[in-house]
């Protein structure tokens, strides 16, 4: 399954992904793997630096447009007829334009979920 996204927002987000799920009677993993593109607005937005914003430890920075790859993978695992556990772990490399930012301290974003669902 591929999927495309488009974002718009203070610049913008465009995401494609190939997404592989697997199926049993009680639980589903779906994993995925993709790019996403962030325009150089979004990413001057969140990481830029302005001449205002200037410190001693933090100089001016204005950057680019960035690619980041990341991956995910999700499993939902059913507990009772109407009860589902969903869990989820994604991670995502972060491009230069970003790390290269006074502002971020890491080149890998990690990111999880757990939750619990009922349907009606």
């Amino acid at each position: 399954v591929s999927q495309s996204r488009y974002v718009w927002y203070d610049g913008s987000e465009a995401e494609v992904s190939l997404s592989k799920a697997v199926r049993q009677e009680r639980y589903q993993i779906v994993s995925t793997v993709g790019v996403r593109l962030q325009s150089s607005e979004m990413i001057r937005y969140y990481y830029g630096v302005e001449d205002s914003e200037v410190r001693a430890d933090r100089p001016a920075y204005a950057p680019g447009h960035a690619f980041n790859p990341f991956t995910d993978v999700m499993f939902n695992f059913g507990i009772h007829k109407n009860w589902i556990v969903v869990t989820r772990l994604g991670i995502e490399g972060l491009d230069r334009e970003i790390t290269q930012s006074p502002i971020v301290e890491r080149d890998v974003l990690v990111s999880g979920l757990v939750a619990l669902t009922r349907r009606f």
